[in-house]
């Protein structure tokens, strides 16, 4: 086996080239496609460290027991890298943590990320819709997750098919949201809540779309997949950073913006219904390739920042009444946001600068046909009640016909 010495530039070239492939099922299952590209980590090969994250080279061998390949995806606080785990027999995914340089950082996150993946791995029944947590360790002052491989996520979905124009197949929609119900199915039921549920935080087990662009053959292949029976393709709730224990809630601030909850906007209690709400804005992205809710200023220009959040809140809310209805004053009144957000005349103190229109009209708007917004209006709206305990839960969500209906 290669030393951290023996590997120059060109071996680290000639490595990716060797084992970072993803393959795509169906007519072809064997076909590989070369993955991510070189003058991405070229920067990143120049040093060791960079901005507190370590930079690993491939043959690395960590914990006696797993080998690095290459770098598979990169956040704020953690690179991600796949490995190959000697004693699985298997490739894995190394979330390496970013160094914190002194003492008085706060690595209380990753401490609940930590403990939340052992509580979720070490459960009987653990899920087969949820990401699979392995290990823990450390490697040069780097806390290192080890977790299963999975492919991507569904952001890259919307991306893809928003990029040729062509809906996503609504079975393909049905599929990836039955799945994600059994996930957050099985986290409600023992008592945690995902708290940051998004396309990006869903994945495919394993690859369906090759990273290079598609030819035409490569589209009619995924195509021909997606309309096998035989071809199964499941989904998995992961990225548990921002979850909590229902009985622990440690942040007020939840969700991303496109998929926060009334409640959050409000400062009002959450619980695992705030979920729901996110899976509903997901699912009509997915069907749409838009956000339900996607909130700017009058001010196209204006970013939103910590002082101007309350502006952003307010227009989120008139959106939300736009389009599902009067969020009840009495209810809100209750929210310690509210006095930020609403005048003394109980006025949102700013709006969004167009009307839209209801639920149904705009999965018109953005392609769908009647039958099709029709059933999918009446699958979402439980789940956009905007009182919380008015939502349904993930058990009784994966019992509606929508789910199953071809």
């Amino acid at each position: 086996m290669s030393t951290d010495d023996d590997i120059t530039e060109e071996d680290f070239e000639e490595e990716i080239e060797d084992q970072c492939a993803v393959y795509c099922f169906g007519t072809e299952p064997n076909r590989t496609y070369s993955g991510i590209k070189m003058d991405k980590l070229d920067k990143l090969f120049d040093s060791d460290q960079d901005d507190g994250h370590i930079i690993l080279r491939p043959n690395t061998v960590l914990h006696h027991r797993y080998q690095i390949k290459t770098m598979i995806g990169r956040g704020t606080f953690c690179l991600v890298w796949l490995a190959y785990d000697y004693l699985r027999c298997e490739n894995v995914a190394i979330k390496v943590l970013k160094r914190l340089y002194d003492d008085n950082q706060d690595d209380s996150q990753f401490e609940d990320e930590l403990l939340m993946n052992l509580y979720l791995s070490g459960l009987d029944d653990t899920s087969k819709q949820i990401t699979h947590f392995y290990d823990v360790f450390y490697y040069e002052d780097h806390c290192c997750f080890v977790l299963e491989l999975v492919s991507q996520n569904i952001l890259t979905f919307i991306n893809y098919f928003d990029d040729i124009y062509v809906p996503i197949p609504l079975k393909l929609i049905k599929k990836i949201v039955a799945d994600t119900l059994k996930g957050l199915n099985f986290m409600h039921k023992n008592e945690t809540i995902h708290t940051d549920l998004k396309p990006e935080n869903v994945f495919a087990e394993r690859p369906i779309f090759p990273y290079e662009p598609f030819s035409e053959d490569d589209t009619r292949e995924v195509f021909n997949c997606l309309e096998d029976d035989e071809s199964t393709i499941n989904f998995k709730l992961g990225d548990f950073g921002n979850s909590c224990f229902a009985d622990n809630i440690l942040n007020d601030l939840i969700q991303t913006r496109q998929y926060r909850s009334p409640e959050v906007l409000l400062g009002l209690p959450y619980t695992s219904s705030a979920d729901i709400w996110s899976l509903a804005c997901m699912t009509f992205e997915l069907a749409t390739r838009h956000h339900l809710f996607d909130p700017v200023l009058s001010d196209s220009d204006k970013e939103e920042t910590p002082k101007n959040r309350d502006l952003f809140d307010a227009v989120h809310l008139s959106m939300i009444e736009s389009v599902l209805g009067q969020i009840p004053r009495d209810w809100a009144r209750n929210g310690k946001l509210y006095p930020s957000l609403y005048n003394r005349h109980g006025e949102l103190i700013a709006t969004y600068h167009k009307q839209l229109p209801c639920l149904y009209n705009l999965l018109i708007k953005h392609g769908l046909n009647e039958q099709d917004a029709a059933e999918l209006t009446e699958f979402l709206e439980p789940m956009l009640a905007i009182i919380p305990k008015q939502r349904p839960t993930a058990e009784q969500l994966l019992d509606s016909p929508w789910l199953y209906m071809v």
